[in-house]
């Protein structure tokens, strides 16, 4: 059944991106076009039984990412990314340094490096040539004895709960493979132990020269 109107001007569109849509039988109204980025959404409360929404995400929402390369250490900060809109976070670390150096992760609070506070349980690294277990109550590092090395790349991936939240702890969870020579792999697991604030950012540190490498930041659904 076509849409009429008794004056056909009201329902002319008036701006770029409207929609003329029925409303009735035998009537029809104007949708306002949406917010950039927005798609059209069907939704029986509405007037017109449409709306422009966002569009839905899935389980795993990208927070941020970045590439460098050959920088120092303190250049690889990542501020800002544990917010409380999500409970947990998965990180992702991929790319390569000076032969035989450590990566290390510490948790920045308001873009400030913090160098005390972090409680790590215990990390171990295995590999072709041998194995070995580490061990520290307490230490301004969170150490990952995932050894970088050029030009294979190292590939970590950890998992963070608690943080952008001031009534639990941070807690984080990794385990990483690495592509060198030694062809290893590494697991470790800690808490953030400090009263003081949560974290809501990161520095990737290591044990001497530069990384090259790329971040990714993602939010974890609930």
């Amino acid at each position: 059944m076509a849409i009429t109107k008794a004056t056909a001007s009201s329902i002319a569109p008036a701006a770029k991106g409207d929609l003329v849509v029925g409303s009735a039988t035998n009537d029809a109204s104007v949708l306002a076009v949406g917010t950039n980025t927005h798609v059209l959404t069907a939704d029986s409360t509405t007037t017109t039984g449409l709306k422009w929404a966002a569009p839905a995400t899935g389980a795993l929402t990208k927070i941020t990412s970045a590439s460098f390369s050959a920088v120092a250490n303190t250049s690889t900060t990542f501020d800002n990314i544990f917010t409380s809109t999500y409970k947990n976070y998965q990180v992702i670390f991929i790319g390569s340094g000076s032969t035989g150096m450590d990566l290390r992760v510490q948790i920045r609070i308001n873009s400030t490096t913090q160098a005390t506070g972090y409680d790590y349980g215990s990390d171990s690294n295995s590999s072709q040539v041998g194995s070995n277990t580490r061990f520290s109550p307490s230490n301004a590092n969170f150490i990952i004895p995932v050894t970088l090395g050029t030009p294979n790349q190292t590939f970590v991936n950890m998992y963070w709960t608690g943080v952008g939240t001031a009534t639990n702890p941070a807690f984080i969870s990794h385990a990483g493979a690495y592509g060198n020579a030694l062809r290893g792999y590494t697991t470790a697991g800690g808490i953030w132990n400090s009263g003081a604030s949560d974290p809501n950012g990161l520095i990737f540190t290591a044990s001497t020269g530069t990384i090259t490498g790329t971040v990714f930041v993602y939010g974890l659904a609930d």
